[in-house]
């Protein structure tokens, strides 16, 4: 039953209330639009909804491709079964799924860099195995598979206040390595400040 079909009354059709679509584009499910497709859909933001499938770009047009290409639901297969699709490697380079085998498959697309380095689909090891790609330090001190182990493997090499975001990081971290915190941003890490108030 669609989600505008009152429950009580199959009769009675809410898709002609006034709906804000544009807003709803973010999170709706796709059959709705599938059902729908007339309306004032913002499909920027359809591009981005993570209940995007390969399937629903397929039947319809108007996509914005920086936004698909870096949606979580589509994954590197779907990437290269589709090579005719005008696919936005910038937006590629923050795409979750993105892998290390995918960048050494495709050596000459125009990537970004700073965002793979940050790419939370990028191990350390893979950083690593790879000493010759140009990475970006700043986007590695962002990246939520930093490990205590790769912070003193390379100590000079890091962006201490964009480190200072990162998801991962952690109390012994933060003691171990007594660097340029930046406090005000470790202060909105909900994780640490529950940490620090359990030590």
């Amino acid at each position: 039953m669609s989600q505008f079909t009152n429950s009580n009354n199959n009769s009675n059709d809410y898709s002609d209330e006034n709906w804000n679509w544009r807003v709803m584009s973010y999170t709706i499910d796709m059959n709705v639009v599938d059902r729908y497709p007339l309306k004032s859909w913002n499909w920027s933001a359809l591009s981005s909804n993570h209940n995007l499938t390969m399937e629903m770009i397929n039947k319809h047009t108007g996509w914005d491709w920086h936004n698909v290409s870096c949606n979580p639901s589509i994954t590197m297969k779907n990437i290269e079964d589709n090579p005719l699709k005008p696919w936005s490697w910038f937006s590629i380079s923050s795409n979750p799924n993105l892998s290390i085998e995918m960048i050494n498959k495709h050596p000459d697309k125009s990537w970004a860099w700073y965002n793979i380095s940050a790419n939370p689909g990028i191990t350390m090891k893979n950083i690593e195995e790879h000493p010759y790609k140009p990475w970006f330090w700043g986007g590695i001190s962002s990246n939520p598979n930093l490990s205590i182990d790769m912070i003193e493997k390379n100590i000079d090499r890091w962006d201490w206040d964009a480190m200072s975001s990162n998801p991962s990081l952690t109390v012994e971290i933060i003691k171990r390595f007594n660097n340029g915190w930046n406090w005000d941003k470790i202060s909105r890490n909900i994780k640490l400040n529950h940490l620090l108030l359990n030590e």
